[in-house]
């Protein structure tokens, strides 16, 4: 009989347990179901009020903003990869020492190849152009003309014409061809003044007794005659014998007219 009623004692428990276990598990089976219904109606009711929504919109906007945490952005700016890459500094030339604008122009100026060259060329005609001329006496210093009359002027008057004549014929006869023809310009100087068309003076030049014929028909002659000379006597031209001729008769012919002038 003991033993009935404890075997029944240890099975009554578990029953028990069992039973109340089951409750639970129907219990909570029920408001699983129940929460996915809920759930379903909850979404179900946020789609239609979603697609309610989108419906009343002219657009849809796709892009939202988002906002990120702050480990995240640091990490991302921490990374290299997402960084810019700095184009890398050029290398300037060395600029020249500025010693004022006008020499850093001309150094700028040389500097340059095909300028320079340019230059060097100029320069290398200058300088066989002077040679050229120094080596043919053709260069002709204006300044010693200014007083091309002076020293005969002074002692002009006392001479005669006879003296001048003289001093033509001994220069001719002595091949001296420069210096004759340099009397035959100081007798005509002295025939201009004799019949005083123009009048001498230390302090007059060539030139002032030129533009002082100027109105006169003796002007051309005289001028061309004053060209022959100083082309001779102080460009140093050598002339032969032709070309002095042609010379010698020109001043002839002229003093022949001053001479028969009254």
């Amino acid at each position: 009989m003991k033993r009935y009623l404890f075997l029944l004692l240890m099975i009554i428990p578990p029953c028990f347990l069992f039973a109340q276990e089951a409750e639970r598990t129907d219990t909570a089976a029920g408001w699983e179901e129940k929460n996915i219904e809920a759930a379903l109606t909850d979404s179900s009711t946020d789609a239609q009020n979603v697609s309610n929504y989108l419906d009343d919109q002219e657009e849809v906007l796709v892009n939202e903003k988002r906002t990120v945490s702050d480990s995240v952005l640091k990490a991302l700016l921490a990374d290299p990869a997402l960084k810019y890459r700095k184009k890398e500094a050029i290398a300037e030339p060395p600029k020249p020492v500025n010693a004022g604008r006008f020499l850093g122009g001309l150094l700028q100026f040389l500097y340059d190849a095909k300028t320079f060259f340019l230059v060097l060329c100029i320069a290398g005609l200058l300088i066989v152009l002077v040679w050229f001329l120094d080596k043919n006496r053709m260069l002709v210093l204006r300044s010693s003309q200014k007083k091309t009359a002076a020293d005969p002027a002074k002692n002009i008057e006392l001479w005669e014409g006879a003296d001048y004549r003289i001093r033509i014929s001994e220069a001719t006869q002595s091949g001296n061809l420069k210096d004759a023809i340099r009397w035959w310009y100081l007798y005509t100087l002295y025939n201009l003044n004799h019949k005083k068309i123009i009048v001498l003076s230390e302090e007059k030049t060539n030139n002032e007794y030129v533009k002082s014929l100027r109105p006169t028909p003796y002007y051309k002659q005289f001028a061309a005659l004053t060209l022959d000379y100083e082309y001779v006597w102080y460009g140093g031209f050598s002339i032969d014998d032709q070309q002095f001729r042609h010379i010698r008769q020109s001043f002839s012919d002229f003093n022949q007219i001053i001479e028969g002038e009254s």
